[in-house]
């Protein structure tokens, strides 16, 4: 094998190398925030489901396509909330910060 060949392959296994390593870092952050919200999502459903027993499947609509900062928003408003509907009526204002 001749020098330049030698030099290709060290080249082309470190690209691979640091490649390999930034996807998977790059992978691990985006599964691990979708794992994160994925959760946070299931936990406010479930405090939705024990609070209200009269929870359909369009208010945990509403739950399950929440990001972050309605979730939060959402877990502020579980003990104000008089009804479930107010999920679906608005008056849980999501898009209020």
């Amino acid at each position: 094998m001749g020098y330049a060949d030698q030099r290709f392959e060290e080249g082309f296994a470190i690209g691979f190398e640091r490649g390999f390593e930034r996807g998977f870092e790059r992978g691990f952050e985006r599964g691990f925030k979708r794992g994160l919200a994925n959760g946070r999502r299931d936990v406010t459903l479930e405090v939705y489901r024990l609070r209200f027993k009269s929870l359909t499947p369009a208010h945990e609509a509403v739950i399950l396509n929440a990001d972050l900062d309605q979730l939060d928003r959402l877990m502020d408003d579980v003990f104000t909330m008089t009804h479930p509907d107010e999920l679906l009526t608005g008056q849980a204002d999501l898009s209020a910060g």
